[in-house]
């Protein structure tokens, strides 16, 4: 297609006369991030956009694009493939939700390290409003030249499914175990070890404070509160 030759183009130093004769934007190559920009600032002026979008729609296109930018990064434009922003979209399933607290500063990477309850993980509805979202921005991309094609159009999303974790095996905890013991540094070992002896979620054990953890003098024995 003409993305390949465009890459095979930029090898051989003609990447320009291909460019225009597909039509193809100079600025193909634009980051995700630059991309969003034009399209944020297009669907908000009404200088450009008969029919504007509100400020809570615009905060909804800015919360999605910040989903998918701590998932896949901020790459090029040409570089994002339908497997991979169908992914992206996906991993978004695995987020708490934006009404939370407790994960309000986090970044979209801390928040994906957290083992968060099903009950608290984006619902299907919101991951389908990042499909929606994601679209839009390639279809502006599109229409403007940026892109021949958009990666994100016509993507099958089981988005009822709901995300479970497996258990690990004894084999796979006494690795971890083995592994946090060869890193020479004795915190390492507590989280692993909690998680193994309380059986709490990695979320409630990074959240874990000195005052709770109490000590039963009638058992001798400490726990978590």
């Amino acid at each position: 297609d003409v993305e390949k030759e465009i890459e095979i183009a930029k090898a051989l130093g003609v990447d320009k006369s291909i460019r225009e004769s597909s039509g193809l934007n100079q600025t193909s190559s634009i980051l995700f991030s630059q991309l969003f920009d034009k399209f944020i600032a297009h669907k908000t002026d009404s200088k450009l956009n008969p029919k504007p979008i509100s400020l809570k729609v615009k905060q909804s296109h800015i919360r999605h694009y910040e989903y998918l930018l701590g998932i896949m990064g901020d790459i090029p434009i040409n570089k994002i493939t339908r497997a991979e922003i169908k992914s992206a979209i996906l991993t978004c399933r695995k987020l708490p939700k934006g009404n939370m607290k407790e994960y309000k500063n986090l970044t979209v990477q801390e928040k994906l390290e957290l083992d968060v309850d099903d009950e608290n993980q984006l619902s299907g509805k919101s991951v389908d409003e990042v499909r929606k979202s994601a679209q839009g921005i390639f279809v502006y991309a599109v229409e403007n030249k940026f892109l021949l094609a958009s990666p994100a159009t016509n993507l099958k999303l089981k988005l009822n499914t709901k995300i479970t974790f497996a258990k690990f095996s004894d084999d796979e905890i006494r690795e971890i175990l083995l592994y946090a013991a060869g890193e020479g540094k004795p915190w390492k070992m507590w989280l692993p070890i909690l998680a193994i002896y309380t059986g709490a979620r990695s979320g409630e054990l990074i959240q874990l404070r000195k005052e709770d953890v109490k000590y039963d003098k009638e058992l001798n024995r400490y726990y978590l509160l």
